[in-house]
């Protein structure tokens, strides 16, 4: 017997559960209640990389005192979303089960449980904006790393620039202003180039992260 998670438990994951919109909604209550779950499900996954949860090993779990959320979204490619129809506690839950190869089966042993710690609004949105600013995270560090790269290639442009210019100026051949201009912009013409593409690809980056912080 071989003990590993698996994403194929319909019949595990989805007992009692029914995490569809009934088919005689109207459209636009379809598309309120799909933004409702696309938030608690962001939010949800927010806190968790915050490490504000609680993790349990569950052997049993009651799926009929939960509603699934996340239809489409799974955390870290294996964890699903419920709320607790009473509680109203958010939880992400992977199966682990037993796989026999023999008979090829699947049957879970345990649940591994992300029990959301919960919070109102105006508490998380504080979380969120704490961590944002204090958690040193990879993104974080490649946007400040890309900050300084292009200030260091606009350095080193504003360099070859200023040096060209007073090579040719203090050459001894009699150049024309037009014919410096020229011979200085074409031997900077590959750092300029550099400069021209990079920056509108970090004012974006910028909008995105500062929109991400709000």
């Amino acid at each position: 017997m071989e003990n590993n998670t698996f994403e194929g438990l319909e019949e595990l994951e989805q007992i009692n559960v029914d995490f569809k919109a009934p088919s005689d909604l109207k459209e636009y209550e379809k598309l309120l209640i799909a933004e409702r779950n696309r938030v608690q499900f962001e939010q949800a996954s927010n806190l968790v990389r915050l490490g504000c949860f609680n993790q349990k090993e569950e052997t049993e779990l009651d799926f009929t005192q939960l509603t699934k959320i996340s239809a489409d979204k799974k955390l870290k490619g294996k964890y699903d979303l419920y709320q607790n129809i009473k509680t109203l506690e958010t939880v992400f839950v992977c199966p682990l089960v037993e796989e026999d190869k023999e008979e090829g089966s699947h049957k879970a042993y345990a649940y591994d449980c992300l029990y959301v710690e919960k919070m109102d609004q105006e508490t998380y949105e504080q979380v969120v904006k704490a961590g944002n600013n204090n958690l040193v995270t990879l993104p974080g560090v490649l946007y400040k790393a890309s900050l300084i790269c292009y200030g260091i290639l606009l350095a080193i442009t504003l360099f070859v620039i200023i040096y060209n210019f007073i090579a040719y100026g203090d050459s001894s051949n009699d150049y024309s202003f037009g014919y410096i201009l020229n011979a200085v912009f074409g031997t900077s013409a590959i750092y300029l180039s550099a400069d021209i593409v990079v920056l509108p690809l970090l004012v974006l980056a910028t909008i995105k992260r500062r929109d991400s912080k709000k």
